[in-house]
């Protein structure tokens, strides 16, 4: 056979191959998205008012939620653009450009708002004209929502640490150590604070309970085990929003279980 004549073999050889994938991909039906139904008596929703609350970034994907409290809504831009408006007309009540990228969305207290940025800074302003009281070094950035009791903010940074931070004057009162995988999704679980307990869920698929007073540990549960040859097959993070029910904390984690736990017991 001469090398033309194989060098066509080799081709109609390869078209043949090409075609089977393509063919057994075709054929595969995968999961078959169910069937949408017609919705009986639809709910009719008028728009009460729309502003322009700054700039996203749709790569990071960031948190940047609005803070809803009282009379007010706060909200945050990627570039620091601080609004209070009135939420019942939509009315600017007042604004302030902090001049930093922001990591973590606006969330606050009775008294407080506070903002974590890329620099690894938790940010506390008031909540009357947005003025800054203080800033608190953090040991990375932290890309969820803090929550505050109004007397101690706790924030979760995108290393897995978690920090207690005094309200009044952003002193450091504790801060809680994890283990964190090799490989683990970008983002990190928003802190749910119950009576004297916060609630955390971290990258090595546990959710502990934290004394909001003095950082110790109460109880773990394991949400999600890791398994698997590869780190990427081992993900376990616990990064979604938790659901609590009197004293029943709902939570789930990648590739993981959804599971209810107890508040007091931890299982």
């Amino acid at each position: 056979m001469d090398h033309s004549m194989t060098k066509r073999l080799i081709q109609c050889l390869g078209l043949s191959a090409v075609f089977t994938a393509l063919f057994a991909c075709s054929s595969d039906t995968g999961n078959i998205p169910t069937e949408l139904t017609r919705i009986e008596n639809p709910i009719s929703v008028d728009k009460a008012w729309d502003a322009d609350a700054g700039s996203g970034d749709d790569e990071l994907q960031l948190q940047l939620e609005p803070f809803v409290s009282g009379p007010s809504v706060f909200t945050i831009d990627i570039d620091g653009e601080l609004q209070s408006r009135s939420t019942e007309t939509g009315r600017l009540e007042w604004e302030v450009d902090l001049d930093r990228r922001v990591s973590g969305g606006v969330s606050g207290d009775s008294r407080q708002l506070y903002v974590s940025t890329f620099q690894g800074q938790l940010i506390a302003l008031s909540r009357s004209n947005g003025q800054e009281l203080w800033q608190a070094r953090l040991s990375s950035e932290a890309l969820s929502v803090v929550a505050s009791d109004g007397s101690t903010v706790v924030v979760h940074a995108s290393d897995g640490k978690v920090f207690g931070i005094n309200a009044d004057t952003g002193a450091q009162r504790w801060r809680y150590d994890s283990d964190t995988p090799v490989l683990s999704l970008r983002g990190t679980s928003s802190p749910l604070i119950s009576g004297d307990s916060v609630y955390v869920g971290l990258a090595n698929g546990a959710l502990i309970g934290i004394a909001i007073d003095s950082g110790r540990k109460q109880w773990s549960v394991n949400l999600g085990t890791p398994s698997g040859r590869t780190e990427l097959e081992r993900l376990v993070d616990v990064d979604g929003t938790f659901v609590l029910s009197g004293r029943t904390l709902y939570a789930t984690a990648y590739q993981g279980d959804l599971k209810a736990i107890s508040l007091t017991t931890g299982e």
